[in-house]
Order: structure tokens, then sequence, then C-alpha cells
């Protein structure tokens, strides 16, 4: 490490940096690509008695935490940032898995940032700091060893540290797992709010809409309307990525009932928001397609917006159709990054165009486009389904649902006509992007009720659907899950190619014995880039939770339970599954997860209905406790789907399809089948390396990445292969040995080509995992 100041007292060693304490100070060297440093700290001698800290020179390269008590000034740096503290004495000490803790006086502590600006936080809660057209992130630390501390910005330059530990009053109904990184209700006292919808914006922060009853629902910076316009209002509300707190939130509507029923935000953060409306004072912009009301009685005019980034006004809204229902229909829509907004509903009264895929009238409900600036229907057509969307590479459309019209399947569909139940088939169809075509269709079902309640897609195009099926006959392949279907309803989860020929495998939970009288509904469904599927939907009480070991894994106590599972692209390996507490699933409104920047991470919304304190809020959330005995409330939960014993280390690198998670299939049991490490988005057909051993103090730059485990402790590399799609898996077994223990690990995948850099490792984030 180079030669070492000749008064060293003692020296220790982690990663790449080796520490020295000196007569007067503290001495830090670094060596390694990009920079070679040399940092030395000394005792401020005009203040001997504050004991601080004084750099000799500023740090550049990489973050460094620092031991020591420092009084005022430079407490932290990192990379070309530097905090600075408002608060006094300040203990900031590094850990042997690689985080850091934090000890001060008080419950806060106020910081500017020197030399950097800092445009919000992760989804998990890291703090982002911006300089000289550089993004990177500092993670939060522990406050003292136990208590998790959390980030808050105050301003561009001015952040917050403070604690996140439960008050004594709602400690009781508050939740801790490796499984949920935050979790908060949404609502106000003796009301009832319901969400509809929810999405992450680029740094991470949720966005979710819904309606409320209440004249209390929060609002903050600058609503669009900050107190409610009728008895029942919509709102749209954005809170801080860990969930803690109103970033901005609005009543949205007029003197009448009004909801937002659906929200998917673009690349640059615009909102794209579809509402039910009966109010003339709706927020309608000059030039709109539709700019009168046209509610009847107790029916609704869709309204179709698109919100600016703050919320703080519509770039455009337009009414859209009238004589709608509300009664937990399904909406959805995509916000474009051309401006424009795809919309789709199981609700009729929409005008429709000509010369489109399915025409009018094929079951009451319809798949929109609207123009960029709101005065054009681009197109409108009726699917013969109750649809779900997704979007494929080329802009095409697919839409799934329960298919009530035969017909609809093309010569060379997996299968061209209903399994005999017409009225009810799961039906799946590609759209081309202009609304004019049908490119791909199929039925899938048997000759009982089958329905399709979800829609997915991947970077290769291949197709996922999720639902439920009474059919002896549905059509089962591929995957190891299985069974009997009659007299169960299990649900399925389902992978086709592009043009929907061919039905790749089909998974089945909830059959057998045990599920005798019992029904499991897959609701709603999200895929990754790789195909790693994640579904949430509903079992009845007699169902059993088939959870992985280490998952959530709350057994519900009510006649329906909530669920939560996570598949592999090849649908063989289930890498989480969990009960959790939802109830009847018509008022719970289960909704689509939204995926985080970091697809580990997904956003599970909607409404709890009567169980009070047993929906899992955590720590530090917006709202810990629910209302009127949760009679409609709404929530937001940011699910990591880690097992237990297994925490975020460090964030790795991206590749081509984006970030590259690592996660475990299980809890690390000394010895159990099932133990995998996998990742997803990784460069696809490439071969990759899992690294295993101790965490670093601190992260060793490697082109450009960080690597989080310390050669010095590598265990014999372990080889993986990842798939078409991006995703890799190892199996292992926890030897004996291993009881009781921590290890890092990371992974790094070759790039390819197609992938690249080719020849040159990509790195994924960094776990640590601890064996009980």
């Amino acid at each position: 490490m180079g030669q070492w100041n000749p008064r060293v007292e003692a020296a220790g060693r982690g990663g790449l940096a080796a520490l020295g304490l000196v007569n007067d100070g503290f001495l830090l060297r670094v060596e390694g690509d990009p920079v070679d440093l040399g940092i030395g700290l000394r005792w401020d001698q005009a203040t001997p008695e504050a004991s601080a800290w004084r750099f000799e020179e500023p740090l550049p390269g990489e973050h460094h935490y620092l031991i020591g008590e420092v009084a005022a000034s430079h407490q932290l740096a990192f990379r070309a940032a530097r905090l600075e503290s408002a608060a006094g004495a300040l203990l900031v000490e590094s850990r042997p898995d690689g985080r850091w803790s934090v000890e001060a006086e008080g419950g806060a502590l106020g910081l500017e940032l020197v030399g950097a600006t800092s445009p919000g936080l992760t989804a998990g809660g890291a703090l982002i700091l911006e300089a000289d057209e550089q993004r990177w992130s500092l993670a939060p630390p522990l406050w003292g060893q136990s208590n998790q501390a959390r980030w808050t910005v105050v301003s561009p330059t001015g952040v917050a540290l403070s604690r996140g530990q439960a008050s004594p009053e709602i400690a009781a109904g508050v939740q801790s797992s490796a499984s949920i990184d935050w979790s908060t209700f949404l609502g106000a006292p003796f009301s009832g709010e319901q969400g509809r919808g929810a999405d992450y914006d680029s740094l991470g922060r949720p966005v979710t809409c819904g309606l409320t009853f209440s004249t209390e629902f929060p609002t903050a910076v600058g609503p669009v309307l900050s107190a409610p316009g009728g008895i029942v209002d919509g709102f749209l509300t954005k809170l801080t990525a860990d969930g803690s707190e109103l970033v901005f939130s609005t009543y949205i509507g007029g003197s009448k009932p009004d909801y937002v029923v659906a929200v998917d935000l673009a690349s640059n953060d615009e909102i794209a928001m579809l509402g039910l409306s009966q109010s003339p004072g709706w927020p309608i912009t000059p030039g709109a397609y539709d700019d009168t009301v046209q509610a009847n009685g107790p029916e609704y005019a869709m309204t179709v917006t698109r919100m600016q980034p703050d919320g703080s006004a519509p770039i455009f809204s337009t009414f859209f159709g009238d004589d709608l229902f509300d009664g937990f229909p399904r909406y959805f829509t995509i916000a474009k990054d051309d401006g424009t907004i795809l919309l789709c509903g199981d609700e009729g009264g929409v005008p429709y165009t000509s010369n489109t895929a399915f025409g009018a009238g094929n079951g009451g409900s319809f798949l929109a486009k609207f123009s960029a600036d709101g005065s054009d229907l681009i197109f409108s057509t009726s699917p013969p389904c109750d649809p779900f969307m997704a979007e494929l590479s080329d802009g095409s459309i697919v839409v799934a649902g329960d298919g009530g019209n035969a017909g609809w399947g093309l010569p060379n569909s997996f299968q061209p006509q209903p399994g005999g139940n017409a009225s009810f088939d799961c039906w799946v169809g590609v759209v081309s992007a202009d609304g004019r075509d049908l490119m791909a269709s199929t039925y899938l079902g048997g000759v009982k009720t089958d329905s399709s309640r979800g829609v997915g897609v991947d970077a290769e195009d291949n197709i996922y659907t999720c639902g439920t099926t009474q059919s002896p006959g549905f059509p089962v392949t591929g995957s190891p899950f299985g069974g009997t279907i009659f007299p169960n309803a299990p649900g399925f989860v389902a992978k086709f190619d592009r043009d929907l020929s061919e039905l790749q495998w089909t998974a089945l939970f909830g059959t057998g014995p045990d599920y005798a009288n019992a029904q499991i509904s897959w609701e709603a469904l999200r895929s990754d880039r790789s195909g790693v599927v994640t579904v949430v939907g509903w079992a009845t009480g007699g169902a059993p939770t088939f959870g992985t070991p280490g998952a959530y894994d709350l057994v519900n106590p009510f006649g329906y339970g909530g669920r939560v599972l996570r598949l592999s692209p090849n649908g063989d390996r289930v890498l989480y599954s969990t009960a959790l507490e939802l109830s009847e699933p018509a008022l719970s409104g289960i909704r689509p997860p939204a995926l985080g920047e970091n697809p580990r991470v997904a956003l599970l919304n909607g409404t709890v209905n009567g169980s009070p304190n047993l929906y899992p809020t955590t720590a530090g959330a917006f709202k810990n406790t629910c209302e009127a005995s949760c009679l409609n409330e709404a929530y937001l939960t940011q699910f990591s789907f880690f097992h237990e014993g297994v925490e975020a280390l460090g964030e790795g690198a991206s590749s081509c399809l984006g970030v590259i998670p690592l996660n475990t299939s299980r809890r690390a049991d000394v010895g159990a089948e099932g133990f995998a490490f996998y990742v997803s988005q990784a460069p696809p057909g490439s071969v990759g390396v899992m690294l295993l051993g101790s965490a670093t103090l601190l992260p060793i730059p490697i082109e450009g990445q960080s690597l989080w485990v310390d050669p010095a402790t590598l265990l014999p590399l372990q080889l993986f292969t990842t798939q078409e799609t991006g995703y890799g898996e190892l199996e292992l077994v926890i030897p004996p040995a291993a009881v009781g223990k921590t290890f890092a690990a990371q992974a790094a995948v070759l790039g390819t080509s197609s992938c690249g850099p080719e020849g040159q490792f990509v790195v994924s984030e960094a776990v640590t995992v601890s064996v009980p």
C-alpha cells in the first residue's frame, strides 16, 4: 500500500484501504483504479477539546467512511461531495459488513451538501448526489448499531439524517421484515380511501392515485385542489422513496363525484392519469378532444389527463365518453415518451373509431390512444375481453383478459377457438401500434370457467399472463408446478412466444388434496426485462400459504388472504412466495405491481378492508395505522423480495437491459434444497461468476464499477450462465460450517457483442447473506 508516515501507532486494512493512526491524527491511503489517493487527517489543534478532524486535502475518488468524532464541519466525503453538519459532534463508524453507523445527539442531523446537489432519493432510500454531470448514491446508515436511519432531502443542497424507529404507541402495528422495505397506509380519519394504481418516478419515488371521501386527505406542495370539491374526489399523491413523507399530494375533481382509477409515468416523469367524473368542473385544458361532461345519473364520463411531473397542473386533460360505471372495474394506462397516452378498460360507453382491429361493442371494453396534446383520439376499438395491457418492443400492444366472444383466434394460434366455454375463456391478443390490425391472438382454456387477469412482456417480447381456472382440461406444459385441477380452482401463470403460437409453459398453484375446498386467483402480473414474473392475487382461507422459507409468510386469519409470488422465466423455480394480509378481492381492488428501476423491488398498491393493524406497515412510514377499523384504507408497500437474512450491501452496474439485481430463492438454511442465487437483466447468453466472501469496508473500483466482495477472503468462484433473456441462477448447498456466519455475494457477467462492453465483466448489486 505504499509508505506510511513513520509515526503510525496502529494500522488496519479493509479492501484496498489501509488505515493508520498517528500521534496527532489519522492517515488514510487508497491505491487502485482510477486514482491513487493519499489523504491525511489530523487533530484540529485550534480546538483540541472538540476532538475534531480537519481535512488536509479534499477527498476525490470513491467514498470514504471515517472513524472518529467529527465536531463541526467536514463529516463525510463522497466522491465530489462533502456533507457539513449544522449539529454538534458526530461519530461515524464503519462496520465489517460494509455498512456504516452514525451516532449523534438528538433525533436528526441537518447537513449541507458542498460541491454537489441532490435531486432526491432512490427506491431503497439512498441519497442521490449529482456533481459534474455524474450521479451516484449514498446509502442510509444505521443509527448506532440497530436503528435504521433515513435521509430526507430538504432542498437541492440541504439534507437531514434522522432515526427511523417506531414510536411506542404504534409499535404493535408496525412490522419488520427483510421482504418489506417500507409500507404505509394513505388516508384520513373517519373517511374512506381506495388505492387504484401506482408507479415509480425516475428517482424511485412512488406516485399513487385513487379516491377519497375525506375532507382531511393530506395535501402538500402546490396542489391542484387543496380541498375536496364534492362528496367523493380523486387524489394524486407522490411520496419520498422511503414512503415516509409527501412530495406532493392533491385532490382531483369538481363539485360532483370524481375518481382517479389508473396512473402511469413516462421516463420524463410526466403522469398519465385516467379518471371517472360527473363534474363539469373537472380540470379540462383548452383544445381538448371533448370539453363537456356527459355523465347521466349514477354513471361517469372517462377523463384522460397528462400531468406535470410535480403534479401542479395538467399538460392536457379531456373527457372521453359517458355512461361508465365504477365498481372496481379494470382501467389501465401507459404514458408513452412521445407524449401520447394509451388506455384501456372493461367498461363501454366510449366512442369508437373506424378501421380498427376490433371495431365496436365486443363485450363493452375499450382500447384507445390519445395524441400528445389531448386534442385527437388517434384510435379507439373494443377488444373481445376485459383487458389488461402491456407494450412490446415495436410499440405493438398486448391485450389479455376474460374472452367473452368466439371467433377471435387466428389460424396459427396456440388455441384458435374457445375451449367449450366461450363466455369465460382466457384470451390474449397483439394489436398493431396504430390500433388497426390484430397481429396475433389465442384462447387459453378448457370446458369450464377460465379467467385471465394480467399480462406482461420481457425484452425478447415473450408474453406472460396469469389468472384462475376451473377446467380439468386446462393446458399445462413445461413447468413442474401442476397437478389435478378438478375440483380445485388453482391460479395459473403462462408464458407464450410473441406470435402466441407456442405455449412455452404453464405453472399451476393450488392443486391437490390440500386445496380441495380452496381457490387461488392471480389478479395482476408484471415481468422484468428478463422475464422474472411477479404476480399478486388472493386465496380462500383454506388454502395453504406455499411460502418460500424466510419469506414474509403472514398467515391470514380472514376468509380471503393475499398472495405474492415470483417465478423464474422458465416457470421452473419459485423465487419468492408469501401470504400478505388482504381482504375479499372485489373490495381489495388488487392492482398490478409496479417494478422499480431495480426490479428486485415492486410497489404493491390497493385497498385494505376490515383488517385493523394487520396489514404490515413499517417504522417511519407516512401513516402507520388505519382508520375506522380499516374500512377502505389505501396502502402502498415496497416489497424487496429479500428472504430472512438477506440484506442489500451495495449497488451494482447496469447492462443493456437495465440494473442487474441479485437475490436468493429462499432463506440460507444449512443443507436445504432449493437455495439459489439468481440475477436478471444481465447480458443475455453469457457466462458469469458468483463472488463469495467477506464484505469490503470500502467498495473497490474496477473499470468504473464497484466490487463489494473482499478478494482476500474470496471463496472459489462459482460459474453460471445467463439465458437469452439475461436471467441466470446458481444453486448452492450451504455447508454446516456456515452456521451463524454472514457472507457477501456479488455476480459478474461477461459482456457480449450485443450487450457490451464486449469482453468485460458487468457486476450485479451485492448482498450479504446470514446463515441461521
